[in-house]
Order: C-alpha cells, then structure tokens, then sequence
C-alpha cells in the first residue's frame, strides 16, 4: 500500500486497499488518484461507491464528489428496486442515471433470470422509472419480445408480464391485465 501527496499540484495518488470517505459517499478502490481543489477521482480496480441506498461497481470510475457526477466503465449500479449493468454507467444528475449499452432488472441473482437489454437505458432513481430504446426482454439467455422503445415502472400498473421457466412448460411469459370491480 502506497500514498503519495503532491499539496503543490493538489494532487493524491494511492495505491492498495483504497478506501475514500466524502460526506456520505464511500469509495474504495485498487488505485486512486484523487484532485483535492476540484474533488475530482479517477479510480480502477475493483472499484465500489456507495451513497445512500446506491451502489455502483465498476472497473474504471471518474466521479466529482461535489456534483455527484461521474462514469463508471464495466459498471453496475443498484438502485432499488433496479439492478443496471453496462459498457458505461453514466451519472447524469442527481439520481438520473444513463446506462449504454446493458441491461436493466429487478432480479437480485448474478447472472438475473431475466433483464431487458438494450443500447440505452435512462433511469431515474427517485422515481423508480426507467426508460429504454431497442430493447430485448431475455429469460435466462433466451430472447422473449423485442420493443422498439420500452419505459419500465415500479408501479402497480394495469398490465403485466412475468417471465418464467418450468419442467413442462419450458419458457414462458404469463401477461394479464389487472382490474377492480
């Protein structure tokens, strides 16, 4: 494990088992390199951040802990009640997150039973919503549907689809319609 601090340039640079505590973020990391006049980081090697209910996980990261802004490459981000993984993990704004190219899901497991895939995905965090384009619904490594855009809730919405696998049946969708008399 290494440090190094230039005070001169505003400049740390680490190596080993980083960890970085800002406000109630917590980054730790393999090798950091960190601008303390901006609070601008530049992370790699298993690299995890956390704030609040959010994860994020990735290979490479360059986040701003002042805007709270930043990129993951090779990034997963879980943010209840969605799970994102993708080439690139984008924070755009304060719980605004784009995820290009990847998959979005609910599922809890790694690899998830089922994640819609597509070239990009924008999810909005606080309101639980996520919006997608050129997406695939796959169940396990099989391709169910394909929606040319698709925008995904955690609501109770009046229609429905839940994907499944079983003896008998093999794979299978199950789409209904929810109503109250």
């Amino acid at each position: 494990q290494q440090m190094s601090v230039l005070p001169d340039r505003h400049l740390t640079v680490a190596e080993g088992d980083v960890e970085v505590l800002y406000g109630s973020a917590r980054l730790t990391c393999d090798r950091l390199t960190l601008f303390t006049d901006t609070h601008d980081v530049y992370a790699e090697g298993r690299v995890r951040l956390e704030d609040g209910d959010q994860v994020f996980r990735g290979e490479m990261l360059h986040y701003n802990f002042d805007t709270k802004k930043g990129r993951f490459l090779q990034g997963t981000l879980s943010s209840p009640p969605w799970h994102e993984h993708g080439r690139s993990v984008e924070h755009l704004a304060e719980r605004v997150y784009r995820v290009t190219p990847g998959y979005l899901t609910s599922c809890e497991l790694e690899p998830p039973h089922f994640r819609f895939a597509g070239r990009r995905a924008v999810v909005f965090a606080d309101d639980k919503l996520a919006r997608m384009r050129n997406v695939s619904l796959f169940v396990e490594q099989l391709p169910i549907l394909y929606f040319p855009a698709l925008t995904v809730a955690d609501r109770q919405m009046p229609f429905f689809l839940i994907p499944g696998k079983n003896k008998q049946w093999g794979y299978f969708g199950l789409g209904g319609y929810r109503y109250e008399w």
